[in-house]
């Protein structure tokens, strides 16, 4: 019987843990769609993309655990060409990558969602 109520409360913590990361990466998908629509307004660009490159820095390890490696390169390359986009003030350039910026947004959205797309 001690063996039951054991497998119940890991059981526990593994769904409690599996609902922590699931609100975690939606509260990061919702900041990272926030500041990509933000970056579209010229006037606080330097600012935003500042903070968009200290979040990444600080919450890439956390978001690691459970994205996988191919959206977290993309993602940290789309960082550093808006950084030479908008230093080179290339607006086409920064527009375009900005775009990539949200898709990739939306990739990791994905991959965490429940779907019968996921399972297989």
């Amino acid at each position: 019987m001690k063996a039951f109520w054991a497998s119940l409360l890991l059981f526990g913590i593994l769904l409690g843990g599996i609902l922590c990361n699931a609100r975690y990466l939606h509260r990061t998908a919702d900041y990272l769609e926030k500041t990509a629509q933000a970056l579209a307004q010229a006037d606080s660009r330097d600012e935003t993309l500042g903070e968009l490159e200290r979040f990444w820095e600080k919450n890439q390890t956390i978001i690691s655990l459970t994205v996988g490696f191919r959206e977290l390169d993309r993602f940290g390359e789309i960082i550093v060409q808006l950084r030479w986009a908008h230093d080179a003030e290339n607006e086409s350039e920064f527009e375009r990558y900005r775009l990539l910026l949200a898709d990739v947004t939306e990739e990791i959205i994905r991959s965490e969602e429940f779907s019968i797309k996921n399972l297989f």
